[in-house]
């Protein structure tokens, strides 16, 4: 039978799954209707084929992604949060970063190498050999990026999370806007490398 304080803990435990939950949701709906009115926007500004590239890359970027976040966010969030205040988190920390090094840097030289020393020829590779640095510096920032939510959910921090993404999201909309406004004439790599900052 559970006591008293069974109860309140169960309780405040509760509360703080609903009140987490609700942040990340709340983040989430806004940060999915920005991004669709980015692509919508990008679909009426863009040409299709200007448009087709950038999908390339992201899904090029997505595949990299699998391979080098190697899911360490996830990793980030179950080592720290069975002891927030053991010393040894920092180390923890320190080893799933030099581990995001190690994939980051064994994925670009096998991308490097099969992109730039080898005779294959298709659209991927070609789109791939010319945004290169851009396409990894996206890889680089969207694993940043979930290692970071990692961090924050192991320390039961949705509310920073639910923060970042509609940031995120309302700055990836300003920055169309100003790629739209400013640079509709240029090149679709000024206009990636812009997103991209």
């Amino acid at each position: 039978m559970l006591n008293l304080n069974e109860i309140k803990k169960s309780k405040v435990f509760i509360t703080q799954i609903i009140k987490g939950a609700t942040f990340l949701s709340i983040g989430t709906i806004v940060y999915a209707l920005c991004q669709f009115i980015f692509r919508y926007l990008l679909l009426h500004t863009w040409s299709p084929q200007e448009y087709g590239i950038f999908t390339l890359i992201i899904t090029i970027v997505g595949v990299l992604g699998i391979f080098t976040e190697f899911n360490l966010n996830a990793t980030t969030t179950i080592f720290l949060a069975k002891d927030l205040k053991n010393p040894e988190n920092k180390k923890t920390l320190v080893s799933v970063l030099i581990s995001f090094l190690l994939l980051i840097s064994v994925c670009l030289s096998i991308t490097l190498i099969i992109v730039y020393f080898t005779n294959f020829n298709s659209p991927v590779l070609e789109t791939f050999r010319h945004y290169f640095v851009l396409i990894w510096l996206l890889v680089i920032a969207t694993g940043i990026t979930a290692l970071g939510y990692g961090l924050v959910r192991a320390y039961k921090r949705m509310d920073y999370e639910a923060i970042s993404k509609v940031v995120s999201g309302l700055m990836t909309i300003g920055f169309l806007a100003l790629i739209i406004y400013a640079f509709s004439k240029s090149s679709i790599e000024v206009s990636v490398g812009i997103l991209i900052a």
